[in-house]
Order: C-alpha cells, then structure tokens, then sequence
C-alpha cells in the first residue's frame, strides 16, 4: 500500500469542493505527502509515493491520466519518461502491446470515464461511487478515511470465494466495489459500470507447429526473465528476496545478482520438511549474497489480525505473518526499499501434472517417436503408470478444450453450496476449439496464483515485486508448447534449462519442495479454542455460510485431521478476521 492514489469525478462541482475540503483538513494518514496532479472544477486526483504521474490534456474534459511506471517491451526493458508515455497514450489509454509496467490510466471525456489497467501489475485499481461521485483508488482504506463509508460485506462473494478458491473476478466481497483487474477496462456511464479484458491469453497460444525449437525457448526464457527482474528493480537501493534453495526464488536471485543489491532470507520450522536452509545456502554461497535465518514460530501469528485490511477480499493468511516478520526484519537492517518474490514461479513455467502436454504434441506431429518420448516424460514428472496416463489421454480427450475449474465445499452449508458452477471467465473458453489443452491448463495456473500476491504486511510499507508474473515474461512462456516444459522429465523443464548455467547443478535438478502444512497444524493446534469461537460464533455462521456439524467435529477431533480440513478450518478462521477488520 506504499503506492496510493484517490481520484474523484463528478458532474457536481459541490460534490467535488466537499472532497477537496476533506483531504485539505489532513485527517487521513496522509499528513503532508499528500499532492494534487489534477485539481479541476469536476475532478480531482491525489496520489502519494505513485513514482510517475503523467497527464495528458489537463482539463475538465477529455483528460487522460497515467499512474505508475511504464516501460518498453523490448530489449533491456527501459522505462518510460513522461514525454514517451504522452506519446504512446495520446490516442488512446488502452493499453499498447508495444509497452508493459505496473500502470492505470484513467480517460474522461465528458459523460464517460473509461479506466484501464496494464496486465498482471502491482498497482492496483478499485471503483466505487460515494452519493454522486465515481471514486478510483488503490486501495479501499484511503475512502474509509475519508467518508463514513461502512462497507457492507458479501454473501455471495464470500460464497464464491471459499467455493472456487483462487478464482478471481472483478466483483469484490464489499458490495459496490469493483476491481479492475490487470488487462482489464472498465467504461463508467453515470452510475454504470461495464467491464472487458483487454488483454487475452488466447493470442498468445502456441501454433500447433512451434515456430521455435527447445533451445531457442529457453533463451527467450532467459532473456526475458533477466530483463524484467533488472528493470524492476532499477532504482531501488537495495532489495529483499526471500529463498529456498528453490528454482523459482534461484531464477530471481540469479538474474539480478551480482548487479542488484540484494539481501536473502530463508525461513524454516520445527520439521525437516520445512528446512530448506542447506538449499538456501548453497543458493546464496554460489551467488556470493547474504543470507539470513529466521525461525519460523507459532508465536509470531495473531490470528485475530488481517493483513487485507486494507483490501476488499480476505486474501491474507494467517500462516504467512512469520515469514512476512522475517521479510521485515531484514528490511529494516539492509534499509532495502521493496520486496522480491519468486512467487508465480510454478504457474508461469507450467508445472503441469497431466496428460495434456501429450494430446497437444500427438496433434502437432501425430504418432512417432517424440509423441513416445512425451508419454515417458509425463510418466516421470507424474509419477503414474502407462495406463494411468493413457486413461487421463483418453478422458481429456473427450472433452478436450473444457477446463472446469476445482471446486471446494468443505464446511458449507447446504445452502452455500447450491450451486457449485463456477463464473465464466474469458480466459479459459470452453468454445474455442482451436487452443490447445495444455495451453489452457497453463492459463488456468497463472490465474489460481494471482489471488495470491496481496494480504502481506509488508506490502503496507514497500513494494513486492513479482518478476516471474511481469506481462514480458508471461506473455513469453505462453508461446512455448506443453510439451517442451516437461522435456528430459523434470517440471519447468525450459526454465531449468534458461538457468542452467547461471545456478549450481544441485539447483537446477533440485525436485522436491518444502511445504507449511506442519506450520498449520502448529497454529491451530495453540489457536484452536480460539478459532472455535471465531468461526462457530461469526459472521460465517451467523451468514448461513457454514455447515456448523462437520467444524465442530473436525475441531473436536484434531489433531486427528486430514491437511484439507486443517487448512480449511484456518481459511475461516482467515476470512472472520478479515471481516472483523473492516468494522
């Protein structure tokens, strides 16, 4: 939430005056950093700490606004200067394919204010309408500060949330707030509100013939990877990065070292499953970086706090609170001004666990000796047998484009889960018959992660950035055949072969993973007569969200419960804090 914004249009110049009293009388958290880019009869704009405004015709009508950072989407990335971003924004605030970065830009023109936000940024965009105002800002507590507003919460996203986890949509859990999204526009005409993706994956589908080989996709990887890293983390003075001796966090360092300023952390508990410090080291010795060691403890969690205070979903997790102390502590004594993660990592290099990266090479070459080497390498990345695989080959097959989103109804009620269909989303089609079915299946994991980048405290004071899921580098390993990424047998095959020279060995052929289900167990083991009075006593309950019968059993039953209903259980206990929060 270090970059924030407030922009408000209106066709009263009262309502306007109102606002700009309330921000003047300097009782938000914003004390004098505060400024005005645009202070018009019928609308306004205050930002703070937003790096680059850029303002295109400055007046009533017909303004165009630009927030956040744009850069170049070719060679090293460079980044924009205002003349440059004028340039490409003049005609038109939709978002040009030529440029990527972290922006928002608003366009009014009389009646119609049309808002748009460049695919996959960090800075986010939510609308809302106060009395006769549209209000646009990066995050929801800047308008509690402002107004009386008491935002009312959900049913039915909370619903959607618990039931299709993961799947985001520009509705919110605050009733009248929308998002928009990354490659998203949304039109506003007094009060309504229409929403398109402007940006699709489809267009970035692999031909059924790849246009280029194995080896020239992971130097496309490579380049792209160490570009987009470099160029985000230009200007800082130095920067956090959490590792674990694993290949996506390896990937980030690895592109920025020895160039960035960077300072590493690993964190580990009380079981071997969640030590990963010998990887970690031997990440960090080989890169010549520091690293730091933090012990993970049930302790560092307040379960009654929420990071998403600020948000209008309940996207933090309680779990999390350790690490994000961990981050913050090493911010503090490296002075480190924003946040690295390789988050992303597993969605946007595809690790994929199917047969799908089969039914797409067998209908781009047919039958022969490749297809027969596919087939092995699905064995080995998956673990299953011959016919195991073939069986799946043989289900998808059947239904070879429709991608059907998991559904999880543990815990609810009946009436909770009457209709257990997800939304349809535009980036999966279930008509098109022409995309392939490991393309769609990559699609579906790059947008089960984006649910999970916010709801950290450390976002409240500096950045987190993302370069694995920056547009270049998605938009990069979309192009690339399912079948390339499991190559040899190993997941992320292309990735490990973009990195191979820049990582030690043991890095790259590195399988295993660490895992904070013991961590879970922890904290609701020391939490539990606390979450019990948290979710059979809440909002949850109160709501008809959920089935109180089976919670109280799984409660009186732990330890002896299995993983999905002790993360679960600690998801509503998550969500009951959240909505605490907002009161």
């Amino acid at each position: 939430m270090n970059k924030r914004y407030l922009v408000v249009c209106s066709r009263d110049a009262g309502s306007v005056d109102v606002w700009r009293e309330r921000i003047a009388s300097g009782r938000a958290i914003y004390d004098q950093r505060l400024r005005s880019a645009v202070n018009c009869k019928l609308w306004l704009i205050y930002f703070t700490d937003v790096t680059q405004v850029s303002i295109i015709k400055p007046d009533d009508d017909g303004t165009v606004i630009i927030l956040g950072e744009v850069y170049r989407n070719d060679g090293n990335m460079p980044k924009l200067d205002h003349s440059e971003i004028c340039a490409h924004f003049a005609q038109s605030a939709s978002t040009p394919e030529d440029v990527w970065g972290n922006y928002v830009t608003i366009e009014k023109d009389h009646d119609v204010t049309v808002i748009s936000r460049s695919p996959f940024s960090n800075l986010p965009c939510y609308l809302t309408f106060i009395n006769d105002s549209l209000v646009i800002t990066s995050d929801i507590a800047i308008i509690k500060e402002y107004t009386a507003l008491k935002a009312r919460v959900s049913v039915d996203q909370i619903v959607d949330q618990l039931l299709h986890e993961g799947l985001r949509s520009e509705k919110t859990c605050l009733t009248g707030v929308i998002e928009v999204l990354g490659g998203m526009r949304a039109t506003v005409r007094n009060r309504d509100i229409r929403v398109e993706y402007t940006w699709l994956p489809r267009r970035y589908a692999p031909n059924r013939q790849p246009s280029d080989n194995y080896a020239t996709s992971a130097q496309t990887v490579r380049r792209r990877v160490v570009a987009a890293a470099r160029t985000l983390a230009a200007g800082h003075k130095a920067l956090v990065l959490g590792v674990s001796g694993g290949l996506d966090s390896s990937i980030v360092a690895a592109a920025l070292a020895p160039d960035t300023n960077l300072h590493c952390y690993t964190s580990y508990g009380s079981t071997p499953v969640r030590d990963e410090r010998v990887h970690a080291r031997l990440l960090t010795t080989a890169l010549n970086l520091p690293l730091f060691e933090w012990r993970e403890d049930p302790s560092q969690v307040d379960i009654y706090q929420s990071a998403a205070a600020h948000l209008p979903r309940p996207t933090a997790r309680a779990f999390t609170q350790a690490s994000d102390a961990a981050a913050r502590e090493l911010q503090v004594r490296s002075g480190a001004t924003g946040f690295l993660s390789g988050g992303g990592g597993d969605n946007v290099f595809c690790y994929l666990q199917s047969a799908a990266p089969l039914i797409d090479h067998y209908q781009a070459d047919g039958v022969g000796l490749p297809l027969a080497q596919t087939l092995f390498d699905i064995r080995r990345v998956t673990g299953s047998g011959i016919l195991d695989i073939v069986r799946a080959l043989r289900k998808k097959s059947k239904r070879r484009t429709r991608i059907e989103w998991a559904t999880n109804a543990l815990f609810l009620s009946p009436d909770a889960k009457s209709d257990l269909r997800p939304p349809a989303h535009p980036w999966l089609p279930a008509d098109d018959l022409s995309l392939p079915q490991g393309h769609l299946e990559h699609v579906r994991l790059i947008m089960a992660v984006l649910n999970h980048l916010e709801g950290y405290s450390r976002e409240l004071t500096h950045p987190i950035i993302y370069p694995l899921l920056s547009q270049p580098v998605v938009e990069a390993c979309l192009k690339i055949p399912s079948w390339y990424w499991i190559a040899e047998g190993r997941n992320r095959a292309v990735a490990r072969s973009a990195f191979k020279e820049m990582l030690p060995e043991k890095i790259i052929s590195r399988s295993t993973k660490g895992t904070p289900s013991s961590f879970l167990y922890e904290i609701l083991d020391g939490n539990r007569p606390a979450i019990s009075e948290m979710v059979l006593g809440g909002w949850l309950r109160q709501n008809n969200v959920i089935d109180l019968t089976p919670v109280e059993t799984s409660l009186r039953r732990f330890p002896a419960v299995t993983m999905a209903e002790c993360a679960r259980l600690m998801r509503l206990a998550d969500i009951e804090a959240w909505i605490t929060s907002l009161s």
